[in-house]
């Protein structure tokens, strides 16, 4: 049986049509030496022009739908990330937001203790001032002095 494909293989390799089969490699070699006088520049040619069309045709044609499906498939990916971690992302959220209002309150950046003790201060004195006034303390002196 092998030598009936042999004998069939070694005939169909003569055909004219397969001269430029190579069989050792299992393709089809081109090889520019045996080329006829300007034959060459015309091949190349030709290969530079199919080159250009299906490079043009990928360009015009593969490349939108190509970028466009990658662009919805990252989207949808994208979208299931989110659902699936917003959990998370509240939490560190929660984290960073709490971190940022002990630090505002360790800073004091607008000097709210400050305003609030002189505020307390003064709502004391006056406090104190109307009992004083009505009657029911008998003096300031009595009342002891609450630092700020």
């Amino acid at each position: 049986m092998e030598a009936k494909f042999e004998q069939e293989k070694s005939t169909l390799m003569e055909l004219p049509i397969l001269k430029h089969f190579d069989n050792a490699k299992g393709e089809i070699a081109i090889n520019t030496e045996k080329f006829r006088k300007g034959e060459k520049p015309i091949f190349g040619f030709v290969t530079m022009a199919l080159l250009a069309a299906a490079a043009y045709f990928t360009w015009t044609f593969a490349l939108p739908i190509i970028f466009t499906t990658l662009g919805y498939v990252i989207a949808g990916v994208g979208l299931v990330l989110l659902f699936v971690m917003w959990p998370v992302i509240m939490k560190g959220l929660r984290m960073i937001t709490r971190s940022i209002h002990k630090a505002l309150i360790q800073y004091n950046p607008f000097g709210e203790e400050g305003f609030q003790a002189i505020a307390q201060a003064l709502n004391r004195g006056v406090v104190l001032d109307t009992l004083y006034l009505h009657g029911q303390i008998r003096s300031l002196s009595s009342i002891p002095e609450k630092q700020p």
